[in-house]
């Protein structure tokens, strides 16, 4: 949705949403909310099948042999499985908050609206959350490599290299999220606020 694009029209028509833009208005923010809560239950769901993948392949090579471990020396590896998990719990039981707090978005412009700008919130806390998820995942894989090398799994070298190559992706990957935060999620929060309280002023 075009949020810029919906406050010039929406001006353009003396703000009489309900004569010009309400149509509009409830079309492209109806569409824009199911494609962004399909689009999470999507990425959700996809990160839960893989981390369910990855622990069940664990497991299994632990109980079968095939993997050679020593909880009391390697217990860092629970972490390691237990954190994402926490991670997509929490951001499954906020994103659960915020469908119960909207159980019937489409009943109105305002409604939509409204949803919307809770939607953009939980998003942006988002993204605080996977700031704080990537810092535990930090210490966590150290704790983890140092284990590894105490037990003689892995030589100072395969924990350089594997440290830089992980430490470039969380550069990736902060960057992007960085990037999505400042030029997307938080100037349609902005006009999203807007809206509503011109709408609100009516």
């Amino acid at each position: 949705m075009d949020f810029e694009r919906l406050e010039r029209v929406w001006r353009s028509n003396a703000n009489s949403l309900n004569a010009a833009s309400a149509r509009q208005l409830m079309e492209e923010a109806m569409g824009t909310l199911k494609r962004k809560r399909r689009d999470f239950e999507l990425f959700t769901g996809l990160i839960g099948l893989a981390l369910f993948i990855w622990t069940a392949k664990v497991i299994w090579e632990v109980v079968t042999g095939q993997f050679l471990f020593d909880p009391g020396a390697e217990w860092g590896l629970f972490l390691l499985l237990a954190l994402p998990w926490i991670a997509l719990f929490s951001v499954r039981r906020a994103y659960n908050k915020h469908l119960q707090a909207h159980p019937d978005p489409y009943a109105s412009a305002l409604d939509t609206l409204r949803a919307l700008m809770d939607e953009n919130d939980s998003a942006r806390q988002r993204v605080w959350l996977s700031g704080l998820f990537m810092g535990a995942l930090v210490g966590v894989v150290a704790l983890v490599l140092w284990q590894l090398v105490e037990v003689g799994k892995m030589s100072s070298r395969d924990v350089l290299q594997g440290a830089v190559l992980f430490g470039a992706l969380l550069v990736f990957v902060g960057i992007g999220t960085a990037a999505d935060y400042a030029f997307r999620l938080r100037p349609e929060g902005r006009r999203l606020q807007r809206l509503l309280r011109e709408y609100d002023e009516q």
